[in-house]
Order: structure tokens, then C-alpha cells, then sequence
């Protein structure tokens, strides 16, 4: 009896001992209202792409890689109301994420997320599910709060009109205190989203971006809720709350301003789509603002700061945010300063203006193609690639056959060779016994242009400018002109031929509104300095010719159609000076001087 009774003795002493450690135990809330929820609406982007927290639409190049750490501190969470004797649930929540991501293909990225939390709060009473109240502890608990993968692909590039991208993020709760702490979803989570990016560039660094992402964040697992207490209010100064599924928005904006400094400011927010929730409670967003410091070409530091302004569940009193991205230098395999992603030729160095592809040279005469108007037959660069022909002089006068008029009978350069007894009235440069109008001056377009009289065609001399009916045609994103133009290119050395008076004209090339301007600019100007060239090969002096690029600043029509943009690509000719004096002709236009571009009026 003696054993039995100190047998039941002890067993009653430990139900009491457990009976009252289990009085001792504090719940915490979600103990009482779920598995768990995640105060945090501040997410990095799943790469260096991004703003701050909003997603860019770029890539990581092929084989490019990155890690990341990005530190975040939220304040006031959760306001309790009165009578709880604490004012909120959580007072502070770090995250420290750590980042990986490897590019692929230069349109896939993937990579490896894990946040490490911290979170503490004061601890309340009379806080528990509808009918009964507890007394909670304050808790003070540090975790990882979930394994991530995420996936990004690049749909349209960000050079170009407007930039998107598909993200997909999945995640898993690792079954330590996150979701205890308000840290991490209850379970299973995914995020599909999509990003949109503009970009606007100019002088280099400069460049202002501006991006959109809209998405929605799912789970599984039993979501916290905290309803109404004991005396039938609810518990939160902002309604009823119960975790669920989320819709999720962000804008951000960035501007380049220096190599090293770019400035950033965003807004970003969930919208509670399931749940009991109280109205208040739905919408959470916040706005933060900052700057990134690049410590190498793709390397940066992140300092950003805001606050949250709608009474939302995420929505924090006070954020801080820093962060490190490493990311090594852009791939450029064969060092020719153009991205291997955008190189057409990444094993071979060659010019941007060509796709990073060496610039092909037919004929070795140190012209590349598209430049050469002789691709065939080398030439020096000063004729455009062709051939020097060689000048002959048959009647000893001085002036070469190809220009003289007369090659077999000497005369002065003033009547085109002739002899001074057979001049030429109306100055055409056919003598008035071989001019069938010899008070008509001839326009050289290629119809009957021996026979003295004016017709009607391509080429005409009106005023101070050479008016071109038939447009000189290049080869596409080029400065070659094409076999057909070159008729235009003849009639034109022909009218400054026989206009003995002109002593300089202007050259202007002019591009329509599609395309980088500093891009078209180039590529006017390469274009003008070939028709200069090719005048050169015909005979003409390059004292005479000035040459000037106009980009897309002096368009004719200024609406954004087909025809329009035909209108406005041309080569125009214009008479800055005669025997007589400067001739005042408009050049260029104010667009184009506003940007610095001035025509170089009497300069060769």
C-alpha cells in the first residue's frame, strides 16, 4: 500500500507540475488564429534589373551572374485597439534576403532566394479568437522564412519601344518560426507576375527608365485571422483581419544621373482578394525612395527610405531599406565594346553602327562596303572607294576632257573650254551653235541633255536650291547608294558643272522620326559625306560641297505615317554662296540648331 500510495502520490504531483507549466505558456497568435501570415510588402527584385523593389524587363546576359543581399526594417504593424494594453502586435521586423540568379540564352534568368527574419513585439492581452482571450507574451523570434526559386523571362527587350518580361517566383515555407512571426506565408507560395519597362536615353550615362509590374501571390496553409474579442469589437484598430490571396502592383522610376548615382522613387501594394477582412484592412502600399551607388560597371549599393500611407495590414509606419548587388562586368567576348547579347558577331570585333560585326572590304582598298561606291574596284577613301581616273588634257587648255567642252580646240575655263567666239548665251554650258535653245538654259536630268532646251524631269535648279524629283535611294541602315541613284548623283555633278557660278552648296541629309536620334544623326551625316564623295568622283571640287546631317529635327510633314516618314528621309541641296555673295538660303531649321546642330555655312 505503501508503494501504491507514493506511486499516485508522485503521478498526481506531475499532473499538477504539467497543469501548471501549461498555465505558465503563453500563446502566441497565431497559435490561437492559424498557421501564420507575412507582414512583409517590401520584395526585392528577383535581379540587378529592377528600380528598387519594382522588376525591370531586362536580363541577365548568357551565362551572366549576380548575388545580392538586401536588408529592409519595418516599424508598426498591427495597431491593437483599445484595451489591450499594447498599442500593436509587432513594433519591429527586419529581413536580410540573399540572392543568386544565372542568365541564359540572354532571355532566361533563374535563381535562389532565402529571407532570414527578425521580428519582435510587445506582447498584449485579451488578444485571441471570437469567445475567448488570452494574455500574449511579448515574443522576440529570428528564422528563415522560406526557400525561393524565381524565373524571369524576357519576352521584348528594353531597348527597344517597351520592354516586358514574365516573372514566376515559387516558394516553400521551411517550417521554422516564420510564419509564428507574422514573417513568412503558412505554406506553399507562388507570384506570377509581369513586368513592363520604358526606356529614354541620350548622352550616355543619362537615362530615365520607368517601370510597371502587376502580379498575383497565392498560397496554401491556414491563414491568421483576428476577429472579434471577448466583449464583441474586433481586436485590430482597423477591423477584422484574416490572412489570404493577393493581388500585387508596383511603379517605380529611376534617372541616371551620373556614372555612378542613380536616383529611384516607387510605390508599390497588395489588395486582399479572399478573407474575411475589414475594408481598412485590404489594401497595403507603400512608397520609398533612394538612390543606388555603382561601385563597378554593373555593382551597386542601394540606400532607400519611405513609409506606408494606406491603414493596411502590410502596411509599415516607417521603412528603411540597404542593399548590395555584385555582378560582374558585361559579357564582350571579343572586346569591341558591344554586348555579346546585341553583338551579331561576338567572336569577331567590329563597330556598333554595325551590329559588332567586322565592316566587310571587298576589294582591300580600306573603304568597307558600305561605304564603298565601288565595292569591286579599290579606290582611296577621298573618291569614295573608286578608282582615280586619269585626267586628260588634249588641247592643252587646262581643263581636263571630262570637263572641257570643247577638248579638241583650246579655250578658257570661263566658257567651259571653249574658244571665246562660240559663246554660250544662256549659260547652260552648250555653245549657241549646238543649242536648240540657246536663251533657254537646259535642266540636266538625264532626257535629251545635249540638246540645249529645258523638258520636264528630275533635276532642276530653282532659285538658291537644286530641286530633286526622284530621291537618291541608300541601301537599308546604310550610307551606300544604290545603282538607280546614281543618275541623280550624275545630274547633279552636271547642273554644278555648267553653274560655273555656284561656289558652294550644301549637302543635307535628313532622317524620319523612327530610331535612336543620335543614330539617325550618324547616319545622315555618313550618308551626305557619300553623295560628297561620290560629286568628288565626278568631277567636282570638295571646296565647293558641304556636307551636313540633320537627324530627325527638320521634318517636312510632322504626322507619325508611312507617308510621312517617306517624305521626311531626303538629301537636300542648297546654294550657300555664288560668284556673286553669300545667298542667305535657310538651313537646317530651329529644331536642329536648338540641339547644336548649326549648318557650317561657308566652311568645306
Amino acid at each position: 500500500m505503501g508503494t501504491a500510495a507514493g506511486v499516485a502520490l508522485a503521478a498526481a504531483l506531475s499532473c499538477a507540475a504539467l497543469e501548471a507549466r501549461a498555465q505558465q505558456e503563453v500563446p502566441s497568435p497565431e497559435d490561437l488564429n492559424g498557421l501564420g501570415a507575412d507582414l512583409h510588402l517590401f520584395r526585392p527584385p528577383v535581379d540587378s534589373k529592377g528600380i528598387g523593389s519594382v522588376n525591370g524587363s531586362d536580363v541577365l546576359g548568357h551565362l551572366g551572374w549576380q548575388l545580392g543581399l538586401w536588408i529592409d526594417y519595418g516599424h508598426s504593424f498591427m495597431n491593437l485597439a483599445d484595451g489591450h494594453d499594447k498599442s500593436r502586435l509587432v513594433d519591429h521586423s527586419f529581413e536580410g534576403q540573399f540572392m543568386f540568379s544565372l542568365g541564359l540564352f540572354d532571355r532566361w534568368m533563374f535563381g535562389l532566394t532565402g529571407p532570414v527574419t527578425l521580428s519582435a513585439g510587445p506582447g498584449a492581452k485579451d488578444v485571441g479568437p471570437t469567445g475567448a482571450t488570452y494574455d500574449l507574451k511579448p515574443f522576440n523570434r529570428q528564422s528563415l522564412g522560406y526557400l525561393a526559386l524565381h524565373n524571369k523571362v524576357m519576352i521584348l527587350p528594353a531597348e527597344g519601344p517597351l520592354g516586358l518580361a514574365a516573372i514566376v517566383q515559387i516558394g516553400v515555407n521551411t517550417g521554422s518560426a516564420g510564419p509564428r512571426s507574422l514573417a513568412s506565408e503558412p505554406g506553399v507560395w507562388f507570384w506570377p507576375q509581369i513586368a513592363l519597362e520604358r526606356r529614354f536615353t541620350w548622352d550616355d550615362p543619362y537615362m530615365l527608365r520607368m517601370a510597371l509590374n502587376a502580379g498575383f501571390r497565392g498560397h496554401t496553409g491556414d491563414n491568421a485571422k483576428f476577429g472579434l474579442g471577448a466583449d464583441g469589437l474586433p481586436q485590430l484598430s482597423d477591423g477584422v483581419f484574416e490572412y489570404g490571396q493577393l493581388v500585387t502592383a508596383g511603379y517605380g522610376m529611376s534617372f541616371r544621373a551620373h556614372k555612378a548615382v542613380e536616383l529611384f522613387a516607387e510605390t508599390y501594394m497588395t489588395a486582399l482578394v479572399t478573407g474575411d477582412s475589414a475594408t481598412a484592412q485590404r489594401v497595403s502600399a507603400e512608397a520609398i525612395g533612394g538612390l543606388k551607388i555603382y561601385v563597378e560597371e554593373r555593382s551597386f549599393l542601394v540606400f532607400a527610405a519611405g513609409a506606408g500611407y494606406t491603414p493596411g495590414f502590410q502596411s509599415p509606419g516607417q521603412r528603411g531599406v540597404i542593399g548590395f548587388v555584385f555582378e560582374p562586368s558585361i559579357q564582350d567576348k571579343d572586346h569591341d565594346g558591344v554586348p555579346d547579347r546585341i553583338d551579331k558577331c561576338p567572336d569577331e570585333p567590329g563597330p556598333k553602327d554595325n551590329e559588332g560585326c567586322p565592316d566587310p572590304d571587298t576589294d582591300g582598298d580600306g573603304v568597307p562596303d558600305r561605304l564603298d561606291q565601288c565595292p569591286e574596284k579599290p579606290g582611296p577613301e577621298e573618291t569614295a572607294g573608286c578608282p582615280v581616273v586619269k585626267l586628260k588634257d588634249t588641247d592643252g587648255d587646262g581643263l581636263i576632257d571630262q570637263l572641257d567642252k570643247c577638248p579638241d580646240k583650246p579655250g578658257p575655263k570661263a566658257n567651259d573650254g571653249c574658244p571665246v567666239d562660240n559663246p554660250d548665251r544662256d549659260g547652260d554650258g552648250i555653245l549657241n551653235d549646238a543649242d536648240r535653245c540657246p536663251d533657254k538654259p537646259e535642266i540636266f536630268n538625264g532626257v535629251d541633255d545635249e540638246d540645249g532646251c529645258p523638258d520636264e524631269g528630275d533635276i532642276e535648279l530653282k532659285g538658291n536650291e537644286i530641286i530633286i524629283l526622284e530621291k537618291i535611294q541608300f541601301a537599308t541602315g546604310s550610307a551606300r547608294i544604290l545603282p538607280q541613284s546614281l543618275k541623280v548623283v550624275d545630274a547633279v555633278a552636271a547642273v554644278m558643272k555648267k553653274r560655273k557660278q555656284i561656289e558652294l552648296l550644301e549637302v543635307g541629309g535628313h532622317a524620319d522620326e523612327r530610331g535612336d536620334d543620335r543614330g539617325n544623326l550618324l547616319l545622315t551625316q555618313m550618308r551626305v559625306d557619300a553623295v560628297v564623295a561620290a560629286l568628288q568622283s565626278r568631277g567636282i571640287a570638295r571646296t565647293r560641297l558641304v556636307p551636313q546631317g540633320y537627324g530627325e529635327y527638320c521634318p517636312l510633314d510632322t504626322a507619325s505615317t508611312d507617308a510621312a516618314w517617306e517624305k521626311n528621309r531626303r538629301v537636300e541641296f542648297k546654294v550657300v554662296r555664288t560668284d556673286k555673295g553669300p545667298t542667305q538660303e535657310k538651313l537646317g531649321c530651329e529644331a536642329a540648331e536648338q540641339k547644336g546642330i548649326k549648318p557650317k555655312a561657308g566652311q568645306p
